[in-house]
């Protein structure tokens, strides 16, 4: 067996071997960023397993910010829809997804769910190169009999879309979809592109379009790495998730059920256990060891506690960082001599044997902002957007009942403030900067 070592102070790589072979519990409590911070330079392909979905996609986001450039991927989860889980490409994709980490190592974020589900590898594939000649009509036909599926815009695996001279296909067995520029029946380019943007982000000369209708069925631990450690996130919790995953995937399915049965998760357990692993549980109890990583005390909108917080810190040898998107709260830390992390983090968290703070929108202003793009506080939160309309009831933490009105741009002592503008009996207004909104409960 690998040795478990990596350079790094505290680093989960760095425990001695025995804590691995013998699947030791370590007492950590911080989420968010800290965890990425812990899992940093695995000497061996590393399996990170989440108790849900919503944590393994976090993580992915806070890794991008933290080591942009280094390469992390995520299992995705099959919906839990009659639609999800009779998809073709879903399967397709999460083989894929693990052929390439099987192939290229690295970290996999997965939660218990997303192991559970089946897994697959293209069938027949047809190959399109630039500067091929090709009829357009016929790839359109091949297209439809592979199991793919026409759409209005190609951002899931196993759409496609032909518009003008441009056909976008989304063969799950690459990360990111294709596009195909024709010039009468000539391919001019093949290019991939951001699902989320449709912009391209990278020229191809050559790709192979598979077949999902002849895909080919595989495990979880078909396709998982030789050499792979594990590493399990407050396992208790994963455990109960998996159990309701399982439960919900036979409610859907119902008779099917037993036509595709989901593996039992402690059959999954007992054989990641066979291979060096790691708990990691926010209980001290029976916990072998603890990481010094902790959270960071929250600010509550008091940026003059932040100040004083980040002079401490600075006036010690630590290097402190800001993450946010938020332009007006950048300011404020140049203002402290604070560094930009290149983008928001779930949760910040310090490292006092590193000498390393990240201080994140949560415990500036009590929310969490992920990567999103543009100004992330030109308006309520993207999560607070999906629960809020105008006129839903709210409470105040300090004056009670009102009702939400919609936000706007305040000018306050000189400052433009992003503000929620709050009603109350009687038709008096408060306008509430969005570093209050720890105030606010909908």
């Amino acid at each position: 067996m690998k040795k478990i070592s990596a350079p790094g102070r505290n680093r989960i790589w760095n425990l001695d071997e025995s804590f691995w072979t013998g699947g030791a519990a370590l007492h950590f409590t911080p989420d968010g960023a800290a965890r990425c911070w812990i899992c940093r330079n695995p000497p061996a392909p590393a399996l990170l397993v989440f108790p849900d979905k919503k944590q393994a996609e976090a993580f992915c986001s806070d890794w991008e910010v933290l080591f942009p450039g280094e390469a992390v991927s995520l299992l995705h989860e099959i919906p839990l829809t009659p639609r999800g889980v009779r998809d073709k490409a879903m399967p397709v994709q999460r083989g894929e997804t693990l052929a390439r980490w099987r192939a290229e190592g690295g970290i996999l974020a997965a939660s218990s769910g997303a192991l559970l589900g089946p897994a697959g590898r293209g069938g027949g594939e047809i190959r399109i190169a630039a500067g091929g000649e090709y009829s357009r009509e016929q790839l359109l036909d091949w297209l439809v009999h592979a199991g793919y599926e026409r759409s209005d815009i190609v951002w899931a695996p196993g759409q496609f879309i032909f518009r003008g001279y441009i056909l976008d296909v989304f063969d799950p067995a690459y990360a990111h979809p294709l596009r195909f520029e024709f010039f009468d029946e000539t391919v001019e380019s093949v290019r991939s592109f951001s699902p989320r943007t449709q912009t391209s982000v990278g020229l191809l000369d050559e790709v192979a379009v598979h077949s999902l209708s002849d895909s080919k069925d595989q495990t979880f631990f078909d396709l998982y790495p030789e050499d792979a450690v594990s590493v399990h996130f407050d396992p208790v919790r994963a455990s109960a998730s998996a159990d309701s995953y399982a439960m919900l995937w036979r409610d859907v399915l119902g008779e099917e059920a037993g036509l595709n049965p989901l593996p039992e998760w402690d059959d999954v357990i007992l054989k990641l256990a066979s291979r060096p692993r790691l708990r990691i549980t926010p209980s001290a109890s029976f916990s072998k060891k603890g990481v010094s990583v902790e959270d960071i005390a929250p600010f509550r909108g008091n940026m003059e506690k932040f100040r004083y917080a980040c002079s401490l810190w600075q006036d010690e040898g630590y290097s402190v960082f800001l993450a946010t998107a938020n332009p007006r709260i950048l300011a404020f830390g140049e203002e402290a001599h604070v560094l930009p992390a290149g983008g928001p983090l779930s949760a910040g968290f310090i490292d006092a044997d590193a000498r390393v703070a990240y201080i994140s929108d949560l415990e500036l202003a009590g929310i969490s902002e992920r990567p999103s793009g543009g100004d992330i506080m030109s308006a309520p939160p993207g999560e607070w957007g999906e629960r809020l309309s105008e006129g839903q009831l709210m409470i105040h933490e300090d004056y009670g009942l009102c009702v939400f009105r919609g936000s706007e741009e305040v000018v306050a002592g000189g400052e433009a403030v992003d503000s929620l503008i709050l009603e109350f009996a009687g038709g008096g207004r408060l306008f509430v900067p969005v570093l209050m909104l720890h105030k606010l409960t909908p």
